[in-house]
């Protein structure tokens, strides 16, 4: 949910260039810091961590996540917004590849399920102009 709310902030920020990508870098953090803490509250999730390995991993992550963020606010001013979604929406996919290539780690039939839809719903915003071709929609070409 967090990512869903920072996602249509950038969409909001990056129409009006008043507004800084940094900025929106920013909003993102805090909506999701703002979203986990309140599914933690609700769901009454202890947040403390009893090894001091799991805090370097978390560290880690959280610094890795700091980077992936900006770099996708920072392609917002050069790269079209449905390019940039696109790219950043197969991310999930990415990771469970990876995940099964290095560790092994098997995907449910539900998780395998998600995968297969998420896959074709980017194959059809990556080749939209074929998909209008096939349907008969004539495009306007200046746009």
């Amino acid at each position: 949910m967090g990512n869903t709310l920072w996602a249509l902030g950038l969409l909001f920020g990056t129409e009006d260039h008043r507004i800084s990508f940094l900025y929106m870098g920013l909003s993102r953090g805090i909506a999701t810091v703002l979203m986990t803490l309140a599914i933690v509250r609700y769901y009454n999730i202890r947040i403390d961590l009893p090894h001091a390995q799991d805090l370097k991993i978390l560290h880690v992550r959280n610094i890795i996540m700091v980077a992936q963020g900006t770099m996708f606010a920072f392609c917002m001013r050069y790269l079209q917004p449905p390019i940039v979604y696109t790219i950043a929406n197969a991310g999930p996919i990415i990771v469970f590849i990876i995940d099964y290539l290095m560790n092994g780690v098997a995907v449910s039939q539900k998780q395998f399920a998600g995968i297969v839809v998420s896959s074709f719903g980017i194959l059809l915003a990556i080749n939209s102009h074929m998909v209008y071709a096939w349907l008969g929609i004539k495009e306007d070409s200046a746009s």
